[in-house]
C-alpha cells in the first residue's frame, strides 16, 4: 500500500514539473498558470483522499468476522467417498495380474495370462472352462471393446469365485475374477470404461 502512495506522489511531482516546464517554454508566467495548477492539485488531492478512504474501508471491513448461522445440529463433516474399485497390488510375469478391492471390502483381480505357445494357452483356457462348476454364458464370437472379437465365457468356479474369460485364439487370454457374478459383471464394465488401463 505504501508503494501505491509513493507512486502517486511521484506521478504528481512529475506532472507538476511538466507544468512548470510548459510554462517556461510557452513564456507563460508561473503566476498566470497558478489557477490551472491549483485546480489540478486540488483534484489530485481529492482523488487521493477518496482512494485512501476506500483502502481503509476495505481493510476495516475485511477484519469484521461474521458468525456462522447454525441451520441444524447435525455433524457437518462428510467423509470422502472411497471409489468403488481401488487397486491394491500388481504382479507381472507371463502376463500380469492386478488386484483390486471394492468399497465394501470384496477382493477382485484382473489380468492377462500369456504363453508363447498358442496351443498351451488354448489348452489352459479350455481347462479353466472344463473345471468350472457352471458355465453361465459362453459367446464364441463376442464383439468387445475397440472391435476386439473372441470368445467370452462367464464361469462359476465355486461358492465365492466367478471368472470372466476373454480369449481370441492367440497366445494370451484376459481374466476377471470376483466373489460374485454381479460384482464380476460390474467390474468388467468398470475395466472397459478405463480401457483396461492400470490406475497404479
Amino acid at each position: 500500500m505504501l508503494r501505491v502512495i509513493l507512486d502517486g506522489i511521484r506521478l504528481f511531482c512529475l506532472e507538476m514539473q511538466q507544468k512548470w516546464l510548459d510554462c517556461v517554454l510557452t513564456y507563460e508566467s508561473p503566476i498566470e498558470a497558478m489557477p490551472k495548477l491549483t485546480v489540478r492539485v486540488l483534484l489530485a488531492a481529492i482523488t487521493f483522499g477518496i482512494g485512501l478512504l476506500c483502502v481503509l474501508a476495505v481493510g476495516w471491513f475485511g477484519r469484521v468476522q461474521l458468525s456462522p448461522v447454525i441451520v441444524d445440529r447435525a455433524a457437518t463433516y462428510i467423509p470422502a467417498l472411497k471409489p468403488r474399485f481401488s487397486p491394491t497390488s500388481r504382479g507381472c510375469g507371463q502376463g500380469y495380474s492386478q488386484g483390486y478391492e471394492t468399497n465394501d471390502g470384496e477382493r477382485l483381480s484382473e489380468g492377462v495370462s500369456w504363453n508363447p505357445s498358442r496351443k498351451t494357452t488354448s489348452r489352459e483356457f479350455q481347462k479353466l472352462v472344463r473345471d468350472a462348476e457352471q458355465v453361465v454364458e459362453r459367446i464364441p464370437n463376442y464383439s468387445g471393446y475397440h472391435g476386439w472379437v473372441g470368445e467370452r465365457v462367464v464361469l462359476i468356479n465355486g461358492p465365492e469365485s466367478v471368472s470372466i474369460l476373454l480369449y481370441d485364439g492367440g497366445s494370451a487370454y484376459r481374466f476377471i475374477d470376483a466373489p460374485t457374478l454381479s460384482t464380476a459383471l460390474e467390474f468388467e464394465q468398470y475395466l472397459i470404461s478405463i480401457d483396461f488401463r492400470s490406475p497404479m
